[in-house]
């Protein structure tokens, strides 16, 4: 089974006369992007991929009552260790910030924690900056059965970009110029509209420039083209010409209601952009406190839901 973050079960599959009781009996488990595939006595019982699946995370036993289980021989290995062992900094710290909701329960909003819903613009007023409600427009679908997805932010461009950045001096967590944290965690859920097309995209450690007056941010977005194809690009913002630092089609299928997650670590000179939980980039970064933006490109419409930081400094029973 794979269970969501609100701790539903969002997949699951069953096999009859998987285990015996005769003997020692072989069981593999691989798990390679969000393919998971189960072996049992050499026989190949599941493989199948499953959106949504954790980036990382740790391998527990659980059994139910009255059962018995006993290992032996267990070995614990990565498939591929070279490619994305510089991020594995933000993995780790991923996995810390799961074990600790799973300690302690969901964040809310005080301490290192912030998250916007977008369920009401006076409640988390004090956040942003500019003015109350900012250039997009709090949208609610009664169509949509609870609270999940009913609410978002909807933000629209014409000739000009528009974005919507979190305040500098955010209390009590500060993440901007003066005297901010610099290290944190950021995520946000992007979908297009049907039959929309444009870019959007969020930002981290944004700081405005007293040289050029502009705003100078680490930026994850999202293409998505006319055809449907969609794009992903991890660069630098700011100064003459933003940097390019990857670019290529979107790891992994958005969800099914077509929400795709960006996520941007950054810790010290290190910074990783992840997408769908998949990582595509992780290098050097300007060791700065910095904001966080929210954005879309000129003929764009897009919608933004669960934008959530986190920091990072009380996390130290939790990592491994």
């Amino acid at each position: 089974m794979q269970f969501s973050p609100e701790r539903a079960i969002a997949a699951s599959a069953s096999y009859a006369d998987f285990y015996h009781n005769t003997g020692w009996q072989d069981l593999s488990v691989v798990a390679r992007g969000g393919r998971l595939s189960v072996y049992g006595g050499g026989r190949l019982w599941h493989s199948e991929v499953w959106r949504g699946a954790p980036a990382a995370g740790a391998l527990r036993f659980v059994l139910g009552g009255g059962d018995n289980l006993a290992l032996d021989d267990c070995l614990f290995y990565p498939l591929e260790p070279s490619a994305m062992e510089p991020g594995r900094f933000a993995f780790d710290l991923l996995d810390a910030l799961a074990a600790r909701d799973t300690a302690l329960g969901p964040p809310p909003n005080w301490g290192e924690n912030y998250l916007e819903d977008f369920n009401s613009a006076i409640r988390t007023e004090a956040y942003w900056a500019g003015e109350p409600g900012g250039p997009g427009a709090y949208v609610e679908d009664p169509a949509v059965e609870g609270v999940r997805r009913r609410y978002f932010y909807r933000l629209e461009a014409d000739d000009a970009p528009r974005f919507r950045r979190w305040r500098d001096d955010a209390e009590p967590f500060s993440i901007g110029e003066a005297g901010g944290a610099t290290d944190y965690m950021v995520k946000v859920d992007v979908k297009f509209p049907e039959g929309a097309r444009g870019v959007a995209w969020l930002g981290a450690r944004a700081w405005l420039s007293v040289a050029d007056m502009g705003l100078h941010y680490y930026r994850l977005s999202l293409e998505q083209a006319p055809d449907g194809a969609r794009t992903v690009t991890a660069r630098v913002d700011g100064g003459d010409e933003p940097v390019i630092l990857w670019q290529g089609p979107e790891p992994d299928a958005p969800d099914a209601d077509g929400w795709a997650t960006l996520t941007i670590v950054v810790r010290g000179e290190r910074i990783a952009f992840l997408v769908n939980g998949r990582m595509v980039y992780v290098g050097e970064a300007e060791p700065r406190a910095g904001s966080v933006v929210i954005g879309v490109e000129p003929d764009t419409v897009a919608l933004f839901d669960e934008l959530a930081i986190r920091g990072f400094s009380d996390l130290g029973l939790y990592m491994r």
